[in-house]
């Protein structure tokens, strides 16, 4: 369950009943699924609500590199001034009641930002850097790569391929770098530091989702 609507004998949820990925649906109170979003490569990751009017404004995706999907037509102009060519991943906070407001945050290849977005007349204003940015002044980052491969019985397993930024990048240190779950996965530019530390050290990591 993510959200109760204003009105109707419905709920917003997840599930993945009769599928193997979750989708967002609206599921009735007699047990019904409507499919509102799904995508066959992965689950849904993220569902961005609106608080006014109690409907789903846009869903994200983490096939590889983030994807956000624009569900309102009101919102969509929002959701393109944010994911910009710079933006590689974005992440959508709080939102006033009103739907006027909104706080967000960009990653880029080389930093980040906190903003304050005016969702009306679609001004944008930066509130701080994030952390990644003052790392980034300092030092290069390494740059994940999503990767793929086939296991043993041919089902394709998704991941992440990290090197060093001064290195040629062969014959190094490998680090598999095994993250929990069963249900977590790792996704791209996320903020898991210890990636960035280890690559700073001269490690190439290996990030490897589960097959589910």
């Amino acid at each position: 369950p993510l959200a109760l609507p204003l009105e109707g004998d419905f709920i917003w949820a997840l599930s993945d009943r009769g599928r193997d990925k979750l989708a967002l649906v609206r599921l009735d109170f007699d047990g019904r699924e409507e499919v509102v979003f799904a995508d066959a490569r992965v689950d849904v990751s993220t569902v961005f609500f609106s608080p006014l009017r109690r409907v789903p404004l846009a869903v994200a995706l983490d096939p590889g590199v983030q994807e956000w999907h624009a569900l309102d037509a009101s919102f969509e102009r929002t959701l393109i001034q944010l994911k910009t060519a710079d933006t590689v991943r974005l992440t959508l906070g709080s939102m006033s009641d009103d739907e006027k407001w909104l706080v967000a945050e960009t990653t880029a290849v080389s930093g980040g930002a906190h903003l304050l977005v005016n969702a009306v007349d679609h001004r944008v204003e930066l509130l701080a850097q994030t952390t990644r940015a003052r790392l980034a002044s300092l030092s290069a980052l390494p740059q994940p790569q999503p990767v793929g491969f086939h296991a043993r019985d041919g089902r394709q397993v998704q991941g992440y391929l990290t090197k060093p930024v001064v290195s040629s990048g062969q014959r190094l240190p490998t680090v598999l770098l095994v993250h929990g779950g069963p249900w977590a996965r790792d996704r791209h530019l996320a903020g898991d530091s210890m990636v960035d530390f280890l690559a700073n050290r001269g490690y190439v990591v290996l990030q490897v989702n589960y097959r589910g």
